[in-house]
């Protein structure tokens, strides 16, 4: 049985037809699994990258904390100990002396202080600009505290010990003075 030409062009136009439908289907199917995968791919980069990120800002964060812990370990020793109340009087008696000023001292609670709070009243008198490096001495002392209340009277000329005329003045400081219990 011979096939004739037309049915031969049909045939093959046919089988053509399709492979080409069968490449086309496949074709569509693997863009299909090619696009699924390529957005599978993209999210994961993605949540690597955000872990990544993670990462570095925690690495960044742990660094920072070290770097506080370091700080805040040396802030012990900007308050005031029990059990230094004489070397606390030895270092302000020690201050009037180099500044050349007369003081008086007194806190009610310098041996038995609460809210880690000792409250200090100091009257300080003397040449206007030694009463001046007295203050500048107090504010820079190793300790935190807190000057609550400045009263300063101006005490007119006096004779000061070289025979020259210094003008005198007169503070009173109430100050706080933050301390530790004793450890």
């Amino acid at each position: 049985m011979k096939i004739s030409q037309n049915k031969k062009f049909i045939i093959i136009c046919a089988a053509l037809a399709a492979i080409n439908a069968l490449f086309a289907g496949a074709a569509v199917f693997t863009t299909g699994n090619i696009l699924q995968n390529s957005k599978a791919l993209g999210d994961s980069i993605v949540k690597l990258d955000t872990k990544r990120l993670s990462a570095e800002n925690l690495h960044d964060n742990l660094n920072l904390i070290k770097e506080m812990d370091l700080k805040v370990a040396s802030y012990d020793r900007l308050f005031f100990t029990q059990g230094q109340e004489l070397q606390l009087i030895t270092d302000l008696e020690n201050m009037a002396t180099k500044n050349k000023v007369s003081q008086k001292i007194s806190s009610p609670n310098l041996d038995n202080y609460t809210n880690n709070r000792i409250d200090i009243v100091l009257s300080v008198s003397g040449p206007y600009l030694n009463t001046l490096k007295y203050m500048s001495d107090l504010e820079n002392y190793k300790y935190i505290m807190a000057i609550e209340k400045i009263y300063f009277q101006p005490g007119g000329f006096a004779a000061g010990p070289d025979g020259t005329s210094e003008f005198m003045a007169a503070l009173q400081i109430t100050l706080s003075l933050y301390a530790n219990p004793k450890q």
